[in-house]
């Protein structure tokens, strides 16, 4: 049935034929898709058919009321135009895409194999203990001087602030010698996170060497990190890579043992500024190169690139000798290299003055960034564009020459796309703006339930997540979310304000060695409609008492407490507020009919008919394939 239909004519109005090749045209201009119609004759077809009608029926009164009202700018039209008549010449100039052998791209692979090779990369699992331990503040202590006392370095505070971020609130990129005054005072009883002492970095050396000599398989390595790893919950024990990520920082340490430590055995234990780690190597890439298959596809296209744009150098290059206008090369060093004041002269235009390369580097300072990564390697392609484009009609000439075989097509469809259809458009928009005040007192009163406000809520949210525990219930070892809702609940037991219910987060006490819980978020929503809450705390929200505590409760390991503020329920605006959105409902919908009924009208005055094709008959089955 396509074959068929890109035979003949697919739809006939008013004695004038729709072809295929023009429904294509049409979908290339009005989506961007230069590609054959993505379906078969059909529905879809047959719509494009008659925007294309229907479009030609009013391309005349659309250029008629253009010259008599200025409703389209014809200067700019007919520039546009004969950007296009350009840019399709140059695209379908006079040679074809190059064929690339596989001998070819394979040459092309061996002379460049360094282009091919794989990175470094390496996959790992690893045991990681933390030496960071919880400090409770005491009364007149400052971040630097729990720096000194612990670490003995005024500097450590700087660590300090940065692993309490979201508790003290200071800003990034501050000085030691300014923290203590941006911080604050610290209250009495007010925990932080701190690193360790030298006791408790050797107490943490000491516990991972232990776990060390237990391991003797990969299997024991996966079952120590399940049970003893301080990192999430998802990556304990499992395999990670490649690493290193590219554009994050990586430990040198462990960089190096990716490259040397021989796969499937446990690394001696490494010491970072945040703790100690053991690793196992389970595979890494590294003086490797990606297969010829695989990149074949890439090279034949770079090098069918590389042959067309030579190509269409020698085209533009011999156009313009054609018309006794000489070039020369510029390369792409001398082309940087250059300024404005340069006189070398790169191009002789009979009758005109010689082209500098001082004028060509003037030009490029107008050009778009687009524009000037595309010629920065090719200035010559640069300088032989200027010269067809701005210097010269020799395009235009061609293009007077050949527009009325292969391009005249293509320009009515563009005059159909870019004039009658906006002029449609237009035409249409007018008419629906004429509307009345009972037209809009009838939408309104119609469609109550299109204007009606949601509900609304303002809360303060707090959120913390706790891991899972590391041994079974059976173990005896208590479950940390329900030791978390525990704790948060005799917190919250004497707020009875939102500024309370704020400090509850800064002051929250956790032992993050006992509970492994960590502040998920604390978050302020104001005004925000109740069925755009999170369907877990919905619920809450909408039965508890503005200005009260509600929770906490947990959902999947992440506690939570709210503050309601405020709650408005749903309702129905009066006319006046929604008048507004009230017009633009009732011009969209009567543009939406006036589009349909103008269409069909129009389409049925001109006798328009689909002649779809008869299909191709089906092979018997006696037929050779």
């Amino acid at each position: 049935l396509l074959a068929a239909a890109e035979r003949g004519d697919y739809a006939e109005y008013g004695g004038t034929s729709v072809t295929w090749a023009e429904m294509e045209a049409y979908f290339a201009q009005t989506t961007g898709f230069r590609r054959p119609l993505p379906w078969e004759p059909g529905e879809a077809a047959d719509q494009i058919a008659g925007n294309i009608a229907w479009a030609e029926m009013n391309l005349d009164a659309a250029f008629e009321a253009a010259r008599t009202t200025g409703w389209l700018d014809l200067d700019q039209y007919h520039q546009q135009r004969r950007l296009l008549i350009h840019q399709q010449l140059l695209r379908t100039a006079a040679f074809e895409m190059p064929a690339i052998s596989t001998e070819e791209a394979r040459a092309h692979y061996e002379a460049h194999l360094e282009d091919y090779a794989l990175p470094f990369q390496f996959w790992m699992r690893h045991i990681f203990l933390s030496c960071y331990e919880t400090h409770r503040v005491e009364e007149g202590e400052t971040p630097t001087s729990i720096a000194e006392a612990i670490a003995g370095d005024r500097a450590a505070a700087l660590e300090i602030r940065a692993m309490n971020h979201r508790r003290l609130v200071s800003g990034w990129d501050v000085p030691v010698d300014e923290i203590d005054e941006r911080v604050g005072p610290l209250p009495a009883g007010f925990r932080l996170l701190v690193p360790g002492g030298p006791d408790r970095r050797a107490e943490v050396r000491a516990r991972l060497a232990e776990i060390r000599e237990s391991i003797h398989s990969e299997a024991d390595f996966i079952a120590a990190a399940r049970q003893f790893s301080e990192v999430e919950v998802r990556n304990r024990g499992e395999e990670i890579g490649p690493l290193p990520q590219r554009g994050e920082e990586f430990l040198p340490e462990l960089e190096e043992i990716g490259r040397t430590l021989p796969i499937g055995e446990v690394s001696d234990i490494v010491e970072t500024k945040h703790g100690f780690q053991l690793a196992m190597v389970t595979r890494r890439t590294g003086d490797q190169h990606r297969p010829f298959e695989d990149v074949r596809e890439s090279i034949v296209s770079a090098l069918r690139r590389e042959r067309r744009n030579e190509l269409m150098l020698d085209w533009m290059r011999g156009l313009l000798q054609g018309r006794g206008i000489a070039v020369d090369d510029v390369s792409s060093a001398e082309f940087a290299a250059a300024d404005a004041s340069s006189e070398r002269v790169v191009a002789r235009l009979q009758g005109e003055d010689p082209i500098t390369l001082g004028e060509l580097r003037a030009n490029w300072e107008g050009l778009n960034a687009a524009q000037r990564a595309r010629y920065a390697e090719r200035p010559e392609e640069y300088l032989l564009a200027h010269l067809l484009f701005e210097r010269t009609d020799v395009l235009d000439e061609i293009a007077e020459e050949e527009s009325s075989a292969w391009m005249a097509p293509l320009l009515h469809i563009y005059d159909l796309v870019t004039v009658a259809e906006p002029f449609i458009s237009h035409q249409i928009a007018e008419a629906a703006a004429q509307i009345t005040e009972e037209d809009l007192l009838a939408q309104y009163g119609a469609s109550p339930e299109r204007y009606r406000q949601p509900a609304r809520v303002s809360y303060d949210e707090i959120a913390l997540r706790a891991d899972p525990p590391s041994a079974s219930p059976e173990e005896g070892v208590p479950d940390p979310t329900e030791m978390l809702m525990d704790q948060l609940a005799e917190s919250l037991g004497s707020v009875n304000s939102l500024g309370a219910f704020r400090r509850v987060l800064a002051e929250y006490a956790i032992d993050l060695r006992a509970v492994t819980a960590s502040p998920e978020r604390s978050s302020q929503f104001r005004d925000v409609p109740l069925e755009a809450v999170p369907i877990e705390v919905r619920a809450h929200l909408a039965s508890a008492e503005p200005n009260t505590v509600i929770g906490p409760f947990a959902n999947q390991r992440l506690v939570r407490a709210l503050w309601l503020i405020s709650r408005t329920d749903d309702y129905l605006p009066p006319f006046e507020e929604m008048r507004s959105r009230v017009s633009l409902d009732v011009q969209a919908q009567r543009r939406s009919t006036l589009n349909t009924q103008w269409r069909s009208e129009a389409l049925e005055r001109e006798r328009f008919e689909l002649v779809r094709p008869d299909p191709l008959p089906a092979p018997s089955e006696a037929t050779e394939p």
